[in-house]
């Protein structure tokens, strides 16, 4: 996950808003790398109201760039974030069944182009997927990853108390609720997802 939003801040120099799996037009997962100044002007103001990045992603799916929305005539949080050096930028909504995640993406120097908008759109598709396996797993999966992390499961077993069979159970169980191929893929996960 930490590659990714590295990745997506070196892409979008003026900064990003990513919010995920939102729940009650509220995300569960918030990544923000726009400039102080402008996200305290935008809170002050109040522009989430008025703001048609966040109409777009509360009805669509899929992408658009800023120019496109600011020619429908709603161009006044636009005119502000551009005087923060957000100039240029584009929106992209996922959905998944009942969960929907957004990210707006900025530049200063000019628009995203075609490819640039198709690996952002990706990238949230990934970043959805990765902290979906949040969602997944229940309590003591979470501890039966944290006790195999970094060691044998014969280890893991005597420290949750356990049988050893039962930790080989849970993580085939946890192997299919991710759909990993294996013990270090469901490790490798859990630390994409900042779970462990």
């Amino acid at each position: 996950m930490h590659q990714e939003l590295d990745h997506l801040r070196r892409m979008c120099p003026l900064g990003y808003f990513i919010g995920l799996h939102l729940r009650y037009m509220l995300p569960c997962y918030t990544y923000n790398s726009y400039p102080d100044a402008w996200m305290s002007l935008y809170q002050r103001r109040s522009y989430i109201i008025q703001d048609p990045v966040f109409s777009w992603i509360s009805a669509k799916a899929g992408q658009v760039r800023w120019s496109d929305l600011a020619q429908e005539g709603k161009g006044e949080v636009f005119a502000q974030a551009a005087r923060f050096g957000l100039k240029y930028g584009a929106v992209v909504a996922h959905v998944d069944g009942d969960s929907r995640s957004f990210g707006s993406f900025a530049r200063d120097d000019r628009e995203f182009d075609d490819n640039e908008i198709r690996y952002l759109r990706s990238a949230i598709e990934r970043l959805h997927v990765l902290t979906d396996i949040r969602a997944k797993l229940s309590k003591s999966d979470i501890e039966t990853i944290r006790a195999v992390e970094n060691q044998s499961y014969s280890d893991a077993a005597t420290q949750l108390g356990i049988a050893e069979v039962t930790v080989k159970h849970r993580i085939g169980t946890i192997r299919r609720k991710l759909q990993a191929r294996d013990g270090k893929e469901i490790v490798f996960l859990a630390r994409e997802a900042q779970i462990i």
